[in-house]
């Protein structure tokens, strides 16, 4: 996956256009994006069963604080359950991402950030509970370009603390100078408890409809 990802972003790199659609690697001081959607994935905790697919939502604020920098916030629910033969079990949780974002050109953005990722296994067959907090510091990378007319193609990248990886890839479309979807697959991985060596896995496809406004009009 690691290379899938690095080759994505050469290519990405390679091409001369400038990108226009999110997620964002250019920003104008004092604009606002506010992104909305929501993902359908599946769960995988090591040490435990796997979880069957399903959809949280997802969501976040991005802040010009100047031409160059913009800082991040962004949410994902995890939530999950799983019902077989042997093991009932409810996964709650969220992350929550507060990210610096540095715009090196129209196409490429580096970011550095914190991450809070909380999960909670409930057995409701019995009394086993187990909950898990990561605090993760993170450093990414955002490239897109475009391919056709008002859309691009997009792939991002990151690794933390806690064994922690994070890789995004897929198409954003621009209705208007404002106003972007995008359409993605999205893969996190972290450790689940440090002590015990176990890892968690969240991975399927990320939809989110993202707005704009405030800050200077006229590069748009």
């Amino acid at each position: 996956m690691k290379r899938k990802l690095a080759a994505l972003l050469v290519a990405l790199l390679s091409v001369s256009a400038v990108a226009t659609a999110t997620p964002q690697t250019q920003f104008n001081k004092g604009e606002l994006q506010v992104d909305l959607g929501a993902w359908d994935y599946q769960a995988n905790i090591s040490r435990g069963t796997g979880f069957l697919h399903t959809w949280d939502f997802a969501g976040g604020l991005t802040y010009g604080l100047s031409d160059k920098l913009a800082l991040q916030y962004q949410y994902w629910g995890l939530k999950n359950k799983t019902y077989d033969a042997t093991d009932h079990t409810d996964l709650s949780g969220q992350q929550h991402e507060v990210n610096l974002l540095y715009s090196i050109t129209p196409k490429i953005a580096a970011y550095v950030g914190y991450s809070r990722i909380h999960f909670a296994k409930d057995d409701v067959d019995g009394p086993r509970n187990s909950s898990d907090t990561q605090n993760v510091a993170q450093l990414g990378v955002i490239a897109k370009t475009p391919i056709a007319k008002n859309l691009d193609i997009y792939a991002k990248g990151a690794v933390g603390t806690c064994q922690t990886s994070l890789w995004e890839a897929g198409l954003g479309y621009s209705f208007t100078p404002d106003l972007d979807l995008s359409l993605g697959y999205r893969h996190l991985n972290t450790d689940r408890n440090t002590n015990q060596r176990s890892s968690a896995t969240f991975q399927g496809v990320v939809a989110m409809l993202s707005y704009r406004f405030g800050g200077p009009k006229a590069n748009r």
